[in-house]
């Protein structure tokens, strides 16, 4: 069941651990997901606030889990030495900041023309992406899809078993087709090809991908077969605890 195991500490190449990764998975997925569901009927305003907040986390947690006394007093160096240029040069700066209280001021103004319904779209659609991608960068896949089929576990219908048993494989394979993906964008780029023979590459690439996939979901289908696995059959709701 496992295709690739090193598929799923592969994220933590890119995105090291953090104090986020330290929470509870199971209570981390529910609060997450029950907030972007309470999100939808709050206002606008509060809207706004939270997608701010969960940008500066998203761009600074790491900074947020190395917190100590000497990140404090380098940012506040850096503060005093700012403030300490802006005394020296009062007249221009003073120009700057009417200049730049007018332009913030513009933009208020053209925000407030636009319909109040494409704004609250467009705020949800960006805090949706941040917590998702909080999601997915803290949290492993399995986690969350076990998290789901506990919180669903007294409604044993086919249909939440079938997707249950579909998502289990689908995690990990399509992890497996995405590495693969970058790994034939990261060989052409090294090669450093001419545009006109880079286009055959890409081609001859794209079909060892493909043949690669018909062979993983045979080998899949193959065990599935032989040890006579089914959704009906298979019990999973007490492996994530």
């Amino acid at each position: 069941m496992n295709l690739l195991q090193i598929s799923l500490l592969n994220r933590y190449i890119y995105s090291p651990q953090t104090w986020l990764h330290k929470l509870n998975s199971r209570k981390k997925i529910y609060f997450l997901f029950i907030y972007l569901f309470i999100i939808l009927y709050t206002n606008s305003m509060y809207i706004s606030i939270s997608t701010t907040i969960y940008f500066i986390l998203f761009l600074y947690y790491k900074i947020l889990e190395n917190y100590n006394i000497q990140s404090v007093v380098k940012y506040f160096l850096i503060f005093c030495t700012i403030f300490y240029i802006s005394l020296l040069l009062k007249p221009q700066f003073l120009h700057f900041f009417i200049k730049l209280l007018i332009d913030i001021k513009n933009i208020f103004i053209s925000i407030k023309n636009l319909h109040i319904l494409h704004f609250r779209t467009i705020l949800l659609i960006i805090h949706y992406i941040i917590v998702i991608n909080i999601i997915f960068i803290t949290t492993m896949y399995e986690d969350i899809i076990f998290s789901f089929l506990i919180l669903c576990k007294k409604y044993k219908n086919n249909i939440i078993w079938k997707i249950t048993f579909i998502s289990s494989f689908a995690s990990q394979s399509l992890e497996r087709i995405n590495l693969k993906f970058q790994y034939i964008i990261l060989t052409i780029r090294i090669k450093k090809l001419i545009p006109t023979f880079r286009y055959h590459i890409y081609m001859y690439l794209i079909l060892k991908l493909l043949e690669e996939i018909y062979k993983d979901l045979y080998v899949v289908s193959s065990l599935l077969y032989s040890r006579e696995l089914s959704y009906k059959i298979i019990n999973i709701k007490n492996i994530y605890i």
